[in-house]
């Protein structure tokens, strides 16, 4: 299998924030204490998130 541990760890993690993965749950997934680590994945979970609810806002008009 091509990549590194530390890739296959970012890529599940990733996946799991974004499939609505608690910082909490990160860290027990991937050992992670603090909350530092899983915040990250979850940080950018949620951004990516509101980002596309905040662009299908745009086409709308306001009625």
């Amino acid at each position: 299998m091509p990549g590194s541990a530390h890739g296959l760890r970012k890529a599940g993690a990733t996946r799991a924030a974004e499939n609505g993965a608690t910082v909490a749950q990160l860290e027990a997934i991937y050992g992670w204490t603090g909350g530092k680590m899983a915040s990250l994945y979850t940080r950018q979970a949620d951004r990516a998130k509101l980002a596309r609810e905040a662009m299908g806002k745009l086409g709308r008009e306001k009625t």
